[in-house]
């Protein structure tokens, strides 16, 4: 998944990235957390930090572990994320 993360959820320390597929087709919003193995790179640096609202407005690309629970919208955990 990739697109831009437009709001952060602190309770349950997820982000909302709207994503956008290959093609700019647009898939709609997902909320993705961090699994707890999970890699975040920031910048081009591996950092330990979690997800904050800081990241609103950033784009991310999002690994996950291809759970994806049919919610509205949708949630998935990250196996790894890429903020750009």
């Amino acid at each position: 998944m990739r697109g831009i993360i437009t709001d952060f959820e602190e309770e349950r320390g997820q982000v909302l990235i709207e994503n956008k597929e290959d093609h700019g087709v647009d898939s709609g919003p997902i909320w993705v957390s961090l699994s707890k193995d999970a890699e975040l790179i920031i910048e081009e640096e591996i950092v330990t930090v979690s997800l904050d609202e800081t990241l609103v407005g950033r784009s991310a690309e999002v690994w996950s572990n291809g759970v994806i629970a049919q919610s509205y919208p949708p949630q998935t955990k990250a196996v790894k994320m890429v903020i750009h």
